[in-house]
């Protein structure tokens, strides 16, 4: 792509990330009250899937967009100044980095089609043992 493509495409996606996220109410969803866990909104991620966002950077023989980090930069940024509280990094960058660089299996392409369709959230885990902070100890 051209510079000139690649600025109009994460235009597109800010333009496109404000006027959704401007929507929402990040002060009262982000309210934990009595509460200390904050479940993900489904209705929101299932918006978030229909845009395309949690397959920004899923390869298209995978089922995404194809996308890079500059663009998915672009819409942490903007969830970030909207209080988006969804897991956008966890639970679409690193496996979509992770699922790219995976043999094309057919645990993949189900992996990462749930990743595009917002039908499941898919993060990665590594600690085998509670406090460990190195994997393998």
């Amino acid at each position: 792509m051209s510079a000139m493509t690649d600025d109009s495409i994460a235009m597109m996606l800010k333009e496109s990330a404000d006027s959704f996220l401007s929507g929402l109410s990040p002060v009262s969803r982000l309210a934990l009250g009595d509460d200390p866990i904050r479940l993900v909104d489904r209705a929101v991620w299932s918006s978030m899937a229909e845009l395309g966002w949690t397959a920004v950077l899923l390869d298209e023989g995978l089922g995404g967009s194809g996308l890079g980090l500059e663009e998915a930069a672009v819409l942490a940024e903007i969830m970030g100044e909207k209080l988006l509280g969804e897991p956008f990094v966890a639970c679409c960058v690193m496996p979509a980095v992770v699922l790219n660089d995976c043999s094309r299996t057919d645990t993949a392409a189900h992996i990462a089609g749930q990743l595009a369709s917002g039908e499941r959230l898919v993060t990665l885990a590594w600690q085998e043992q509670e406090k460990q902070s190195a994997p393998g100890l």
